[in-house]
């Protein structure tokens, strides 16, 4: 699992671990180590970026205790805890287990005193009111925050935060400006990282944008990685994916086998959150096949975004996402049987919020990963990939591609086909949809359909 500094993993949890100095480890043992009571890795390494301010915090009182302690005083008591330690060495046996000990400490050391006296020829050198990567860092994240999610904010922070760790946050930002280091740390971390180059591009980039809002408050006058281009690809075929990358259509066997396992689960799973689960799952994966919508979008519809035969999406990834799609007749029936009489509130009734951005749909994802999991199918069988299923049905249909990329939310480059009426468009877009047949035993949620018989 990557960058998983300063974390480890208990059971489902993660936890903040981070290794005390040495001269605090006699009295508060080797590590400081705090649970950060999340199962997301996602979640977890944006709180890990906010326990360091507590660790420091805490590393800086120890100091002021301290002070008065000689080195050599801490080193001894060290060295006395360690003389027992090695190979044939009880405790006792002064010259041969000292040496040993001696030997143990230097090597243990030895790496991270270089780091320190490196940073601290860093901090010399730097401008009195250099501000420190510390400080700039939260206030960029918090300047992101503003306009940013909060998995676009961990997006934007992750590759800054793996720079200014192996810096070391404490150093100036005037010191920072090696572009011989850049290139090194680019180097190592995005040009050999085995990615695609599409995202070494993007970490790049993020390295790019942090300097380009630290020049614009006027702090530095150059960007040590703005000179940095990597290899261009040629083509777009140029670079090949790993196998198994893409999101794979569904066949109608495949997804008749998962919505006959969404059903027996909500029918037959002791727990009632399952059975709920599945039910929902089983409904939104109606849904998608028969519209194309992304998972988002059907998690967010309204009772009252469900009228006069179409789904009203009033926000999504792009611009293009908001549109109107026409109710498929196969599941007018299971749109019913949800609203269920009501006036107003969500289509899919108990979705709990999740995820870092707390969306309806984080939660739905997961119940599908795990069910899909459950019945043998692989990664690149995802619930998107009920949108590309959607899609291959239309084009399967002959429906043009401009009538598609309407349908489904897709920038459209076809000005002519803007120039139709309200009522044409939905019009044709209501027959291209009816185009999309699937050999289904059922379209409607047998778990609905319980409950409106009692």
């Amino acid at each position: 699992m990557s960058d998983m500094k300063y974390m480890v993993k208990r059971g489902h949890t993660f936890y903040y671990k981070r290794k005390y100095p040495v001269f605090m480890q006699e009295v508060y043992g080797t590590f400081f180590t705090k649970s950060l009571k999340t199962r997301d890795i996602n979640e977890a390494r944006r709180l890990r970026d906010m326990m360091h301010t507590e660790f420091h915090r805490e590393v800086e009182e120890a100091q002021d205790e301290g002070r008065d302690v000689p080195l050599v005083i801490r080193m001894a008591k060290q060295l006395h805890k360690l003389k027992g330690s090695a190979e044939d060495t009880p405790e006792g046996n002064a010259e041969a287990g000292l040496l040993d000990a001696l030997e143990m400490y230097v090597n243990k050391h030895e790496q991270t005193e270089a780091e320190n006296i490196k940073q601290a020829l860093m901090i010399a050198k730097a401008k009195k009111d250099s501000p420190s990567l510390r400080s700039l860092l939260a206030e960029y994240e918090s300047w992101c925050a503003d306009g940013l999610t909060n998995g676009a904010v961990r997006d934007r922070m992750k590759m800054v935060d793996i720079w200014a760790d192996e810096l070391g946050r404490d150093v100036p930002i005037h010191s920072c400006l090696s572009e011989d280091e850049a290139w090194n740390f680019v180097d190592r971390h995005i040009i050999n990282s085995g990615v695609v180059h599409k995202t070494k591009q993007r970490r790049l980039n993020t390295l790019n944008l942090f300097f380009d809002w630290v020049q614009s408050k006027r702090i530095v006058n150059r960007n040590p990685f703005g000179s940095i281009k990597l290899e261009a690809i040629r083509g777009r075929r140029a670079e090949v994916k790993p196998e198994d990358t893409d999101r794979k259509a569904w066949s109608d066997t495949q997804l008749q086998t998962v919505l006959a396992e969404f059903s027996r689960i909500s029918k037959e799973e002791k727990q009632q959150v399952s059975r709920e689960n599945a039910s929902r799952c089983h409904s939104i994966t109606l849904i998608a096949i028969h519209t194309g919508m992304r998972r988002d979008e059907i998690c967010s519809l309204q009772v009252e975004d469900c009228t006069d035969g179409a789904f009203k999406v009033r926000e999504g990834k792009t611009a293009s996402a908001v549109r109107e799609v026409p109710i498929h007749s196969a599941i007018k029936p299971l749109i019913g049987s949800l609203i269920d009489s009501r006036d107003t509130g969500p289509l899919i009734k108990g979705l709990v919020p999740g995820g870092p951005d707390m969306r309806p749909s984080w939660n739905i994802g997961k119940v599908f990963g795990r069910v899909k999991k459950s019945l043998g199918f692989g990664k690149d069988y995802v619930f998107h990939g009920l949108r590309h299923t959607f899609i291959t049905k239309m084009e399967q249909a002959d429906v043009s591609g401009i009538l598609i990329e309407r349908i489904v939310g897709h920038k459209s480059h076809a000005l002519a086909f803007n120039t139709y009426s309200k009522g044409q468009t939905i019009e044709a877009m209501r027959e291209a949809i009816e185009k999309v047949q699937y050999n289904l035993t059922t379209t409607t949620n047998p778990a609905l359909s319980q409950e409106h018989a009692l």
